[in-house]
């Protein structure tokens, strides 16, 4: 039986306004994501895109000793939110203007609006 392709379109609106992401979770696998999205973010813009990608990262927890063997942080960052560390790591970098908000999300009310939400806990 021959496979059936699956045709995805991108909406006409992603092509002309900022594409809104949050990432919800800046441990291991939620920093190894957000330290990519940059590239993305210049990827859009180099082929045409008007303003590429804003990205909001939420985590309520803060760096520890044992964090810093298997995720990016160092023992000066000690008892920071891991969420500020990482975005102004990458807004210093990159110079983009992305957020976090040091926080826990307990309900969907947590999360403010978006395009797209990526659950990395």
């Amino acid at each position: 039986m021959p496979k059936l392709l699956t045709v995805h379109r991108i909406k006409h609106w992603m092509l002309r306004d900022r594409i809104t992401i949050v990432v919800v979770g800046c441990g291991g696998t939620g920093a190894a994501l957000i330290a990519g999205l940059p590239y993305l973010h210049h990827a859009l813009l180099a082929a045409g895109h008007p303003s590429g990608i804003k990205v909001c990262v939420i985590d309520g927890d803060r760096i520890t000793e044992t964090n810093c063997v298997r995720q990016p942080f160092t023992l000066s960052e000690v008892g920071l939110y891991k969420a500020q560390v990482l975005v102004n790591r990458l807004n210093i970098f990159w110079g983009l203007d992305w957020s976090a908000v040091p926080t826990h999300v307990r309900c969907g009310r947590d999360v403010p609006d978006c395009d797209f939400l990526i659950s990395c806990v």
